[in-house]
């Protein structure tokens, strides 16, 4: 066991020469018949239908090995169904979230990925004993793991061999206001990165995370990273996802539902 590849992926649909589109069973079905029928590992499945257009797309999560062989091979013998996929991705041994996309025919995995980048539009940071608030956008790199998820909200964790805490240098953080920012950072332990209002991104102490009671976050889900007393809690998404490739076809599906974009 090993190399476990979560894969979180969007798929855009059209309808074929006689109008019959996929169902979301039809989907599941198809997607995992080379792993017989269940995701790998036994990762928990979910699939929702995303309402924000009026092109049928499913987001569907689940887990394969190493690679995302499924979701290529689903592409390949479902083309006339299938307008466009989008996938995040994250390997167990890996650091960050990849992405790929399929428009006429994947190519290579390791060749075609690039990193994701996920988006944040507001800081909160504890000072002294109270909370300050600062618009502040940007962007950084995120985990999407699937790993002992418990529900839909919460990976309740720690992973043994994800026991380096990642510092907020190597999360890659990109901003125009990158000296407000590292003064933040420098002076505060409590960091909490927000988009629209969504919880994305804070680096918490253990014992104040708990006191919490773990609540649920109204993002996809939470990945959960422990050292030093301190945990990294991720729960980037969809919704705060900044890949340009992928912002751009949504925004051309906004604006023209009916526009053939692949």
């Amino acid at each position: 066991m090993g190399n476990l590849l979560s894969i979180h992926a969007e798929i855009f649909l059209k309808r074929d020469s006689n109008g019959n589109v996929l169902t979301p069973i039809e989907i599941v079905t198809k997607l995992l018949e080379n792993l017989n029928g269940s995701s790998y590992n036994g990762y928990p499945i979910i699939i929702k239908e995303n309402g924000d257009w009026k092109n049928l797309s499913y987001r569907i999560s689940y887990g394969d090995k190493m690679e995302p062989r499924s979701l290529i091979r689903f592409y390949e013998n479902n083309s006339e169904y299938v307008e466009r996929i989008f996938a995040r991705t994250y390997d167990e041994t890996g650091d960050w979230d990849y992405m790929i996309s399929f428009s006429n025919s994947p190519n290579d995995y390791y060749e075609t990925r690039r990193k994701c980048r996920y988006s944040f539009d507001e800081i909160r940071f504890k000072s002294k004993d109270s909370f300050e608030s600062k618009n502040l956008k940007g962007t950084f790199n995120s985990v999407s793991n699937l790993i002992m998820q418990e529900n839909r909200n919460l990976v309740n964790i720690p992973i043994e061999y994800l026991n380096s805490l990642k510092t907020y240098s190597e999360l890659e953080i990109a901003t125009d206001e990158n000296n407000e920012l590292e003064k933040i950072l420098d002076e505060s332990k409590h960091v909490v990165f927000l988009d629209k209002g969504i919880t994305v991104h804070q680096k918490i102490e253990v014992n104040e995370y708990r006191r919490m009671g773990f609540q649920a976050n109204p993002s996809e889900f939470m990945a959960i990273k422990y050292n030093n007393s301190m945990y990294d809690v991720f729960s980037s998404g969809w919704s705060n996802c900044a890949d340009e490739e992928y912002l751009k076809y949504v925004n051309e599906i906004k604006k023209n539902p009916t526009h053939d974009n692949g």
